[in-house]
């Protein structure tokens, strides 16, 4: 987020063997909603990323064990399902980041939180592209998976706009 597209930066890292950059075409991202469950806590957002794996499980633990403020936890995955395989190509994470960025901030606006939990599972080439587009949303809190028992650590935390929803007539927006 620090060297956002808003901002005018480009982005890029390797993924195997390949680049993936923000620059270039970005095929259409097609994504869905694979699982969405109400939690009652509070009034944040919990959002998982399913990529290389589906968070849900591990995540949704966390949150109860935690007592993590959230009303909704919605998780979004390719169309495909998730697997090493679901992003093929850099055009295909672009379109995916594109796609997973939008729908991110249709939850906001559905939901209105004061602030999103965000539980992710994937490549890092594909997460720095989404960090990339992260913007116009609330602030954000993000977990690092310790990789076993399904235990997360809260790592980041992304400063954001108060409140949610649109942003006010004439306002350019705060980036994260």
């Amino acid at each position: 987020t620090e060297l956002s597209k808003a901002a005018g930066f480009e982005v890029s890292s390797f993924q195997g063997m390949e680049t993936w950059s923000s620059a270039g075409d970005a095929d259409p991202g097609s994504i869905v909603e694979c699982n969405t469950v109400g939690l009652g806590l509070g009034g944040d957002l919990a959002v998982g990323i399913a990529l290389s794996d589906d968070p849900s499980q591990d995540a949704l633990a966390y949150m109860r064990d935690h007592r993590i403020g959230a009303s909704w936890y919605a998780c979004i995955c390719p169309a495909g399902g998730t697997g090493s395989h679901a992003i093929a190509d850099a055009a295909a994470a672009r379109g995916w980041a594109f796609a997973t960025r939008n729908s991110v901030r249709h939850l906001v606006r559905k939901h209105l939180p004061s602030r999103i939990h965000l539980f992710l599972a994937g490549p890092h080439a594909a997460m720095l592209l989404l960090g990339h587009l992260w913007d116009r949303t609330v602030s954000t809190q993000l977990y690092e998976h310790l990789g076993t028992g399904g235990q997360y650590s809260p790592s980041y935390t992304l400063s954001g706009r108060e409140g949610a929803g649109p942003d006010p007539p004439g306002s350019p927006g705060q980036g994260v």
